[in-house]
């Protein structure tokens, strides 16, 4: 890929939200007021590419605009809970209607963001690690984490489809592929540990193979989880407890031979010579065939990785470390080799959002812009457009004089109207400058 101005951008989040091009030029990512006493837990691109989503220690989702990052407005994820909580994950449909945000109180919220509601309220035990929708249509599955359970609801019916524990099965020495060692034998695998659950760190479904949910967690396995075998597409009722994983519905299963905790997933597109990537503490990116059925190589890194992210372009892959720092590397799939692009250095402690908050060195979440929509080479659009699925006024629309998408939300300060208005729970900003100017 040329390093021009049809780059994706890569946006990471640590103890800032930070945007790069492919020449390593830092793209500077304006703040609002909402990022007062509130610093960034998670930022992820919407499909069509136009729009970041930002989450935040605060409970609210800063949204940016793809031109110039310029922030359009936000959203009290967590309107109608009994307290403030932080945002640990996000996800978006395809279709960019509906947005699933997952905190550490234990909720996770469905939006619609065309009529700004909340259509689906789901509680778990604990904080939602980590969050992702089925690429169907209908989005008809959305699965989260908490602590060893994963669990999928169905976003149309609003109920749980089913729930399972990871367990913390130790393989002793076994290939990446998860077959037993020569040396250890076959009695070896699948030996219980001291500790009977593991701690899941990633979901996420399959763009390609739809059906399909890998799962990572903390003693280094891959769990590729096949959900048409569930109770609900069986036939049957929701379970009434949660079983372990492999009872039926284990699609594949993969283990690190070091037995380090695997961190982050990422699948590839469905043009990938290759399915599925898997980052772990032991500074390898595992590459798995499309079949998820055999592990290929490894993408040895400086540094543990905490977060991973894939390009369209099928020949990038983004690592995000504990020291802060971020590597791209290009990868050759033919010859099952990748080498170091570019590397990006950390930020520094004074560029946080509020010198009173805590921290955090590692790379939290790492996400490349998708093409964006109406572009068939991914070049970025001259005139500004606030996107659909954004709860504010379309200025195409409006010089249409067809009324707004959604709802009528209110004036931001931008329209000289005061402070930002609650609807429905909803908090809109203003908008960018073109939206601005055709509202007055």
């Amino acid at each position: 890929m040329s390093e021009t101005e049809s780059s994706p951008l890569l946006v990471s989040c640590g103890n800032s939200v930070r945007a790069f091009k492919f020449d390593g030029a830092e793209i500077p990512v304006p703040l609002s007021s909402i990022y007062t006493n509130a610093h960034p837990t998670t930022a992820r691109w919407y499909p069509n590419g136009r729009l970041l989503a930002v989450g935040l220690t605060s409970g609210l989702i800063a949204f940016h605009h793809h031109v110039e990052l310029e922030c359009i407005g936000h959203i009290n994820a967590l309107s109608g809970a009994r307290s403030p909580s932080a945002i640990h994950c996000i996800d978006v449909t395809n279709g960019s209607r509906f947005l699933a945000a997952g905190t550490d109180s234990g909720e996770l919220n469905i939006w619609d963001m065309k009529n700004s509601v909340i259509v689906n309220r789901f509680s778990v035990s604990g904080p939602v690690q980590s969050v992702s929708f089925q690429h169907t249509s209908d989005s008809r599955y959305v699965a989260c984490s908490s602590g060893s359970d994963v669990m999928v609801f169905s976003r149309a019916s609003g109920r749980l489809v089913d729930s399972f524990t990871v367990a913390n099965e130790m393989v002793s020495l076994g290939s990446p592929s998860g077959t037993p060692d020569d040396k250890a034998g076959s009695s070896a695998l699948h030996r219980p540990s001291s500790s009977s659950r593991a701690k899941v760190t990633a979901v996420a479904f399959s763009s390609h193979a739809v059906n399909l949910l890998a799962v990572t967690d903390d003693s280094g396995c891959v769990n590729v989880w096949d959900v048409s075998r569930t109770h609900a597409s069986r036939g049957g009722a929701a379970p009434q407890r949660s079983s372990k994983i492999g009872t039926g519905a284990t699609y594949s299963r993969f283990t690190s031979p070091l037995r380090t905790p695997a961190t982050d997933l990422v699948f590839a597109s469905s043009t990938s010579p290759v399915g599925l990537f898997v980052a772990g503490l032991d500074k390898h990116i595992r590459v798995y065939d499309k079949s998820l059925r055999r592990f290929l190589f490894s993408i040895i890194c400086s540094a543990p990785v905490t977060s991973i992210a894939h390009c369209w372009d099928d020949l990038h892959i983004a690592a995000g470390h504990t020291n802060g720092e971020t590597s791209i590397f290009k990868v050759n799939f033919a010859a099952k080799s990748a080498e170091i692009a570019l590397s990006l250095p950390a930020v520094s402690n004074q560029s946080s959002t509020d010198s009173q908050l805590p921290v955090s060195t590692s790379v939290r979440s790492l996400h490349f812009q998708p093409q964006v929509s109406g572009s068939t080479d991914g070049q970025v659009p001259s005139t500004p457009k606030v996107p659909r699925g954004m709860p504010v006024e379309d200025p195409l629309d409006h010089e249409k004089g067809k009324p707004p998408y959604g709802r009528n939300w209110p004036r931001g300060p931008c329209c000289n109207q005061g402070q930002n208005i609650p609807v429905s729970g909803a908090y809109v900003g203003h908008a960018c400058s073109a939206a601005g100017a055709l509202r007055r």
